[in-house]
């Protein structure tokens, strides 16, 4: 039985109410859990495990033999679907490595705010700058406690307070975010729903030199120069904030039409470790809610983006959370070759397939090994501050297989393929839920027939 499962992150909360202590409190206060209600009251049951595929010797091997693969793997037919561009990592290897998550601990988010502020504001104004501790009650209204305590370290820099995203802001736990302009003297550039007009992967495609649109409060810019300002800022500004060398490239190019004649740019970023490993790009989710709730591992995910409405201003942008990288136990794994990964895909899609080309890479999926889950009353919670704070994690290699034109912000739009690229273990995710490869043929001949009744 699936039951549909919320989490919300205390990052999205802080973004409109991060509160001073004393007598600097404003009227509004974050939240650092939301709890959710399920509407079914039965017993959670767990699901008979997904047998997994058999695969040959030839089917897997070190990340060298895959990478020697590729170019010809990449010429493999699928009846219901075609790969057209794939992409393995050049390092030496790809073993599970458990990670700590953490912010770099010399950081310190004034350098930020002085990038976003410094001409506008006091950023040497202490009075300016919020803090909250871990043993700080998350809601201010009951005693802190074991179960009412803000978990994390918190630094915001907020110089308006009648604008509270405006703002600086980090977490212990490695999340970045902020935005420099603020929601409310442009309010629909920095939140709308917006029509997506163009997506470019830079992994495969080339921006044409001419591209340039009309930003919101006018000016054109340039998509090639944008690219560019936005790998600076996150190279420069974002990334010293991890607590080991990495880097960041934009990875998907989003144009989007605000309605009025103006167009803003959405930057899905990607993150290359040390060894020259490419961290996933999907935005922050729960993961398998099944596995959640039985203490299992699930996918954690690594979102990194940000959103130019005005030209060389940045709107928002959100580094989710840091890790560093253990040494691995075991270097030496077997990888699943791109060919393999493909023919398990194809046999989880109809006959038909669902009218999508497709990209794979090999890619590091960070994990989380198990919540310490807790319902009380039909109420179940997941407190972010536990989550990253409290929890092992380890990053997995997987196959992330996507349709062409994926972005974040229409990601709902889109189903995406997870492949381990160890045991072959198949996950697709649809409307932010996942499924395993039976469950997924199933689903998908649902929403079929819902589609057809509507026409």
């Amino acid at each position: 039985m699936k039951r549909i499962f919320i989490l919300a992150a205390a990052a999205a909360a802080l973004l409109t109410g991060c509160a001073r202590q004393g007598p600097k409190v404003p009227k509004t206060t974050f939240r650092a859990v939301t709890d959710i209600e399920t509407s079914a009251a039965a017993e959670w049951t767990t699901p008979a495990p997904e047998p997994l595929p058999e695969i040959e010797d030839s089917e897997s091997g070190g990340l060298e033999y895959v990478r020697s693969r590729l170019e010809d793997d990449l010429k493999t037919e699928y009846p219901n679907f075609k790969i057209v561009g794939a992409r393995v990592p050049d390092s030496d290897g790809m073993p599970v490595t458990d990670i700590d998550v953490g912010l770099n601990p010399s950081y310190d988010v004034k350098s930020l705010a002085e990038r976003f502020f410094a001409e506008r504001f006091d950023t040497e104004n202490e009075d300016l700058y919020i803090e909250r501790f871990p043993d700080d009650p998350r809601d201010s209204s009951r005693p802190a406690g074991e179960n009412n305590r803000t978990g994390i370290y918190i630094k915001c820099f907020q110089p308006d307070e009648e604008d509270l995203n405006m703002q600086a802001l980090m977490h212990s736990t490695g999340l970045l975010c902020g935005s420099e302009t603020g929601a409310l003297d442009n309010l629909n550039a920095y939140s709308g729903n917006y029509e997506t007009v163009a997506t470019f992967d830079l992994l495969y495609e080339t921006l044409p030199e001419d591209l340039s649109y009309d930003m919101s409060r006018g000016g054109e810019w340039n998509a090639g120069e944008a690219v560019a300002f936005m790998e600076e800022f996150w190279n420069g500004y974002v990334a010293p904030s991890d607590p080991e060398e990495c880097s960041y490239r934009v990875r998907n190019f989003t144009v989007r039409d605000l309605g009025d004649g103006s167009f803003g740019y959405l930057f899905d970023m990607e993150k290359t470790d040390r060894n020259g490993n490419h961290i996933d790009m999907d935005p922050f989710e729960t993961g398998d809610p099944e596995a959640l709730m039985n203490g299992e591992a699930f996918a954690k995910g690594c979102g990194l983006t940000a959103w130019c409405a005005e030209k060389e201003k940045i709107t928002r942008f959100s580094k989710e959370w840091s890790f560093s990288e253990r040494e691995p136990e075991e270097s030496d794994v077997k990888l699943l070759t791109l060919a393999k990964a493909g023919e398990i895909l194809s046999q989880s899609l109809p006959p038909e397939g669902l009218g999508h080309d497709y990209t794979a890479e090999l890619n590091y999926l960070p994990f989380c090994k198990g919540y310490p889950y807790n319902k009380d009353s039909g109420v179940y919670s997941v407190i972010n501050s536990v989550l990253l704070g409290q929890c092992e994690y380890e990053l997995r290699p997987f196959w992330c297989i996507r349709p062409v034109g994926y972005n974040s912000d229409d990601s709902y739009k889109f189903e995406k393929a997870y492949i381990d690229a160890i045991t072959g273990e198949f996950t697709l995710k649809i409307s932010g839920m996942h499924y395993t490869a039976s469950e997924a043929k199933a689903v998908i001949e649902t929403l079929e027939r819902a589609a057809a009744m509507k026409e």
